[in-house]
C-alpha cells in the first residue's frame, strides 16, 4: 500500500485509542487492521492511506459511504454572530468539523456503551478482575 491510496471498508471495532478499525485485505490473502479516526462501528468508509504503525495501517477518513447505526445525523451549526448557518455535509469528515473531538459524530448513549467496553477491555488486559457495569453520563 502506498501513501494516498484509497481503500474502502466497514468499521467493525475500535482500537485502544478510539479509532475505528476494519480489516484491509493484503495481496497474500491475509488482512491487516486499518485504523480510521472519526468513524464508528458499522460505517462503510473510504480512507486514504497515511502510514504503517505497529503492524497496522493508519488512514484519514475521506468520506462516509454508508453511516453506521451509531453515527449522528448531520449537525447544524448556528453561529452567534449572525452569519449564515453552516450545514455539515454527511460526506465531510468529522475531523474537519470538530477537531479534537474524536467521537463527536457518535450518538451519546452509544459513546457511553463503547467506553464501558473499552474500559473493561483495558482492565482485563492489565490483569484486573474488576469490571465497570455501568457508566453514568454527565
Amino acid at each position: 500500500m502506498k501513501f494516498g491510496d484509497i481503500i474502502t471498508g466497514t468499521i467493525t471495532r475500535f482500537d485502544k485509542k478510539g479509532r475505528g478499525v476494519f480489516d484491509a485485505p493484503l495481496q497474500n490473502g491475509n488482512t491487516r487492521p486499518f485504523l480510521v479516526p472519526f468513524t464508528t462501528i458499522g460505517d462503510e468508509v473510504e480512507a486514504s492511506f497515511l502510514k504503517r504503525q505497529e503492524g497496522c495501517f493508519v488512514g484519514k477518513l475521506v468520506r462516509v459511504i454508508t453511516p453506521g447505526p451509531s453515527r449522528r445525523s448531520a449537525i447544524n451549526h448556528q453561529p452567534s454572530d449572525g452569519q449564515e448557518a453552516l450545514k455539515a455535509d454527511r460526506q465531510k469528515p468529522e475531523a474537519d468539523l470538530h477537531p479534537g473531538t474524536l467521537w463527536a459524530h457518535i450518538n451519546y448513549d452509544d459513546q457511553i456503551a463503547f467506553k464501558r467496553v473499552m474500559i473493561n477491555r483495558a482492565m482485563e488486559e492489565a490483569g484486573h478482575n474488576e469490571r465497570v457495569k455501568e457508566v453514568i453520563p454527565c
